[in-house]
């Protein structure tokens, strides 16, 4: 799966599944992220009980399979952590959501499978992923509530995360290792960080200083949400925030440990499950300054902020993670409110609907995109679409 073969490793994983048959599935005694839960059996028109026994953002990545799942069974309750439920309720073809609780009885259900199981039931392959953006949703209400916070920040907007939780701390860095970043002048940081590591902003000598007031920092997942749909880029380790940004279509720089997982695969800079982001890997592990200076670089490289997106990507090729680099290089450049020049007429259009101008663009330069990607452009940001008009 490092190597993007999944069609092999689904291969692999029918003679494990026919082993685990015989074994005692979903164990009450094993934490929940170490349960199998599902035994191989039909989904199609089964009563479907999804538990999600991983982390937010594996929930936040795999609920993505929820409508394809809905099409072939009869109904589908996913069962989470309350923190997702609101978050959840927008997300298409969930009937029901109840909460994950060992103390909770199980809903009724004739087929159950942990969420991260899905793409092995749907034998996923890389051009198969169903990669379209957003399918998460935030009401208007609390976007309009973030844009308020921010105050009309000229500045690039870039929200940041640092830490992550308990499991696999080799995803984390210091606070201050973004120092350089904060000191680009055009650049304003905005905390996304949730959690015990807030408590790194008040130690001094960190070097970082947020525009976003401390009053407004919240750990609700929504106010998050809302917060990273205002913003014009999120750099963030590998965690939920990440996630959560490209489930929003929002762009986003995920910054990857040396010993990151299958999902993120190997050499790679952009992500086939996030059309919007872009990977930044350790060369060696603990190596976080290598990675925030390609990304100071690449703040600092001229073309991001004033090389149009549509002369950017005449001589990309159009294979499929070329155009998750347009996309993601077009998604960042769109959201980037310059101040350095008048703007041409035609790149308001990149401002309101980015999807709409790179559609245009891949149409005019004969990108030849396969339909599944000119779908999915006319979809992506089709939100923001709507926001400006109706928020704003």
């Amino acid at each position: 799966m490092m190597l993007g073969d999944f069609e092999t490793a689904w291969r692999v994983s029918d003679v494990v599944l026919a082993w685990r048959r015989h074994a005692t599935l979903n164990c009450r005694d094993q934490p929940f992220h170490l349960r199998h839960v599902w035994n191989g059996a039909p989904l199609e028109g089964r009563h479907v009980l999804v538990r999600c026994y991983h982390g937010l953002g594996d929930t936040v990545q795999f609920i993505r399979y929820m409508p394809m799942l809905h099409r072939i069974a009869a109904s589908v309750t996913v069962q989470a952590v309350p923190a997702l439920h609101d978050l959840l309720r927008a997300v298409s073809g969930i009937d029901r959501i109840v909460a994950l609780d060992r103390n909770v009885p199980d809903p009724p259900f004739d087929a159950d499978i942990e969420l991260m199981e899905l793409p092995h039931a749907f034998r996923t392959a890389l051009a198969t992923i169903p990669d379209e953006v957003p399918y998460l949703a935030v009401d208007a209400a609390r976007i309009k509530a973030a844009r308020r916070r921010m105050c009309d920040e000229p500045r690039l907007k870039v929200g940041i995360a640092w830490s992550v939780g308990g499991w696999d701390r080799q995803r984390a860095m210091p606070l201050a290792a973004f120092a350089p970043v904060a000191a680009i002048a055009d650049v304003a940081l905005f905390n996304l960080q949730r959690g015990p590591a807030l408590a790194e902003i008040a130690s001094p000598g960190h070097g970082v200083r947020f525009a976003d007031d401390a009053a407004s920092w919240t750990n609700d997942i929504l106010d998050t949400a809302a917060t990273i749909r205002t913003l014009d880029l999120v750099v963030s380790v590998d965690t939920m925030v990440a996630h959560l940004a490209g489930a929003l279509g929002v762009p986003v720089w995920t910054m990857l440990h040396a010993g990151a997982d299958w999902r993120w695969m190997t050499g790679r800079a952009d992500s086939p499950w996030y059309p919007t982001m872009r990977l930044f890997r350790q060369t060696a592990p603990k190596d976080w300054e290598s990675v925030i200076t390609a990304i100071v670089a690449r703040l600092r490289r001229e073309p991001a902020f004033s090389v149009s997106p549509y002369r950017r990507a005449i001589s990309l090729p159009a294979d499929a993670s070329a155009v998750n680099s347009i996309r993601a290089d077009a998604a960042f450049d769109g959201r980037h409110r310059s101040r350095t020049g008048p703007r041409r007429p035609r790149d308001r259009e990149w401002q309101t609907c980015p999807a709409r101008a790179l559609t245009r663009l891949a149409h005019v330069n004969s990108l030849a995109l396969p339909r599944r990607h000119r779908t999915a452009l006319t979809r992506d940001r089709k939100s923001d679409c709507i926001d400006s008009k109706n928020t704003d």
